[in-house]
């Protein structure tokens, strides 16, 4: 029996893993996934839904609140019916709190909330990157995109290493969720 290997291309399969890498390291956040995805679909004739003229056959989407997208393809009348494939975004990730900034210590720190299932001993000891929007009191927002650059400062929820406490406990009971900051 062959291995999978031999069956196929592998330039083919590195060309695709390294394509993900770069979706994976360029798209960090629900914003950034829509941003990409609606180049992808632009790129590929698809028009933004307000624009639709209600001829068919059309490929259009729709944006809401830059966080989420729908794109359709429309072979015949709406009435017709119409197929749809539709996923969701979820990024796993730690948000600010509203008024994140704490000092302990001297050390100025952010509260944090997690989201989406993440593992909170993951995040521990590890380079981490700050991106998102800020929305400023007057409406404007502000692209923050901290820790992804060689030159920008080390962000990090630093903790001691679960072997070195004395305490027995479970890893996952270790690390409470209010202390990654």
């Amino acid at each position: 029996m062959k291995s999978a290997w031999e069956k196929v291309d592998r330039k083919v399969v590195e060309d695709f893993a390294r394509g993900y890498m770069d979706f994976l390291s360029a798209c960090k956040t629900e914003r950034k996934v829509v941003e990409f995805s609606e180049s992808v679909l632009r790129r590929s004739g698809f028009i933004p839904l307000e624009d639709y003229d209600g001829s068919t056959p059309a490929k259009v989407y729709s944006k809401y609140k830059e966080k989420s997208l729908i794109a359709i393809k429309i072979n015949s009348k709406l009435t017709d019916g119409i197929n749809m494939v539709v996923s969701h975004v979820d990024s796993p990730r730690l948000d600010l709190k509203p008024k994140p900034v704490v000092e302990d210590e001297r050390i100025a720190m952010a509260k944090t909330h997690y989201y989406g299932g993440v593992k909170k001993y993951h995040w521990l000891n590890i380079p981490l990157a700050l991106v998102g929007v800020v929305v400023k009191e007057d409406g404007t927002k502000v692209e923050i995109n901290l820790g992804n650059s060689e030159d920008d400062p080390v962000l990090v929820i630093s903790d001691l290493l679960p072997h070195l406490d004395r305490k027995d406990e479970k890893v996952s009971e270790k690390f409470k969720a209010e202390r990654l900051n």
